[in-house]
Parts: structure tokens; sequence; C-alpha cells
């Protein structure tokens, strides 16, 4: 009965470990809201969008929690007009987040141009590092990207990034 044991016991640990190497790192997971929330500003609803990228309905809010972090998108609200991307985590690499995102918006058919602007400031109660990317021509309006590094925060004792994307059509 031992020996029948074993097996099962890896048949578990070999789930768990597939299951976790299935998840999306945080990096694709920030790149998904943006797109989630590009999706929204084109008119889909926050529903579509979450069902379209792989995140599920809470409230308001969509999010998709994984083993390393949670990844939360605040859809635009009577007190914000921008789409808001929330990445926690225990640890994370935010120049791999950066990184990720910057390659997505200098790739066609994105048409963002980096602007290479950090600055120290605070956003709420949180200290923080900003890096800015906007849409240079193409489409209506202008489409901006801002990128918080929050250098401090309770969530999940480690860091976190917001990105809020802010479209202006008029």
């Amino acid at each position: 009965m031992r020996l029948a044991l074993v097996p099962l016991a890896c048949a578990v640990f070999f789930a768990g470990a597939a299951s976790a190497a299935a998840q999306p790192a945080l990096e694709a997971g920030a790149v998904d809201g943006i797109r989630a929330c590009q999706s929204i500003v084109e008119g889909r609803t926050p529903a579509d969008a979450a069902s379209i990228f792989g995140f599920t309905v809470a409230g308001e809010a969509i999010s998709l929690e994984t083993d390393r972090g949670k990844i939360e998108i605040l859809p635009p609200a009577a007190d914000r007009r921008s789409c808001r991307v929330q990445v926690y985590a225990l640890v994370l690499e935010n120049k791999d987040v950066l990184d990720a995102v910057a390659a997505f918006l200098t790739t066609p058919p994105q048409s963002y141009a980096p602007l290479q602007s950090r600055v120290t400031e605070r956003i709420g109660a949180y200290a923080a590092r900003t890096s800015i990317w906007a849409q240079s021509g193409g489409g209506e309006g202008l489409a901006m990207l801002t990128l918080y590094e929050i250098l401090a925060n309770e969530y999940y004792l480690g860091p976190k990034i917001i990105i809020d994307f802010l479209v202006d059509k008029a």
C-alpha cells in the first residue's frame, strides 16, 4: 500500500507543477491588461474583455491571480478617466514588466513613442517612480500610458506597478 501512495503523490506534485508552469508571467499579464484596457476603450464591455484576455470579473474590477501575484484592471469610472492596470507581487522585477510593456508599445501595429520620462512623485500615500509613453499620431486623439512603479506597498508587502491607460478622443 505504501508503494501505491508514492505514484499518487508524484502525480499530484507534477500536476501542480504543470498548472504553475501554465500560469502567465506577471509581465505577460500586465501586457494583457493593457490590451484589455484598449479593448474596453474601443467599446467592449469589461466582462467581454475579461473573457477574451483570460481575466475574471470581480465586482467592478477584472482580475487574474497566479501563484506569483495578481493583475487587476479597473475600467474607467466616474472618478477616473483612465483604465488602470495594477500588478501586485511578493517579488516583482519592475524592469521586466517595464521592458515587456515598452516592447509591446513600440512594436507595430502599436504607434506609441517612448518619452523616456522618469520622475519621483507620490501616488496617494505611496512613493513612486514614473515612466510615461504616449501615442504619437495614428488613431483619434491622444492615448497615453503612465506607469507608476510603487516603491512601498502594503498589499503583498512587495512592489507594485500601476499602469494608467488614458485616451482623450476629443
